[in-house]
């Protein structure tokens, strides 16, 4: 599958731009190049790249299907990867009834500033937990990966998930 094989590119960490101090590290992948930003601290600096697609959005014709490849190429403009993308559909249990949308398949991924392009790091991947019908990946910077990466030299991931009953249905005949 093709948002695999866009995925390992981004978690192989590779390439760095010679600009990154100016315009933020820049990685390499199968749809164009990403540009993160660096999250500057004490004891170590950590690469940030956040809100990118892994697979295409579950909207559309694509609603209760198995996900399906990421196909968008944004080449050769550089996609920038410094906000979070939209957490996926859930109920808010502070009130609000609904929160977050469909188009909710991102992957953000931290490593360590000084990592290079054939950096052999381990790659810890963080599901959240919420019981299959609250959180997200995001959510109050509970599961931001630069406190991991600041500790231990690894490359920390972690997505938005389809959450909530509705996903695990399934709908094999549906037409829109």
């Amino acid at each position: 599958m093709r948002s695999v094989v866009w995925t390992s590119s981004i978690l192989s960490c590779l390439g760095q731009s010679d600009d990154e101090n100016l315009f933020g590290p820049v990685v390499e992948t199968e749809y164009g190049n990403v540009e993160g930003y660096v999250r500057r601290n004490s004891d170590h600096d950590v690469d940030c790249f956040l809100g990118m697609p892994f697979a295409a959005a579950p909207a559309g014709t694509n609603r209760f299907r198995p996900p399906q490849p990421f196909t968008e190429s944004w080449a050769p403009k550089t996609r920038q990867a410094k906000t979070p993308g939209q957490i996926c559909d859930q109920l808010d249990i502070a009130g609000n009834l609904h929160l977050g949308g469909e188009d909710c398949l991102f992957l953000n991924v931290y490593r360590p500033s000084a990592a290079g392009s054939f950096s052999d790091l381990p790659v810890f991947f963080w599901i959240y937990g919420g019981g299959y019908f609250i959180g997200d990946g995001i959510e109050f910077s509970l599961y931001d990966g630069t406190h991991l990466v600041k500790k231990t030299p690894i490359c920390c991931c972690h997505s938005q998930l389809q959450i909530e009953w509705i996903w695990f249905y399934g709908f094999a005949r549906i037409s829109t």
